[in-house]
């Protein structure tokens, strides 16, 4: 998998991985419960998002 993107994040105070930010958006937005992280569902949702994100250069805070 592509290099780990890793952004200051205000709503969670604190750099996190794209996983966590997932998980806090599968928590907080979605009401749901958080993905393991070493799930398959996880790294679908991670494959996903560095497929669809293929070929536009990364900046952090503005994903």
């Amino acid at each position: 998998m592509e290099e780990e993107l890793k952004d200051w994040r205000q709503q969670m105070g604190e750099v996190v991985e794209l996983r966590d930010m997932i998980n806090w958006c599968v928590d907080n937005t979605l009401d749901g419960e958080e993905l393991a992280l070493d799930s398959a569902e996880m790294l679908q949702l991670e494959a996903y998002i560095n497929w669809d994100r293929r070929g536009v250069a990364l900046e952090p805070g503005k994903h």
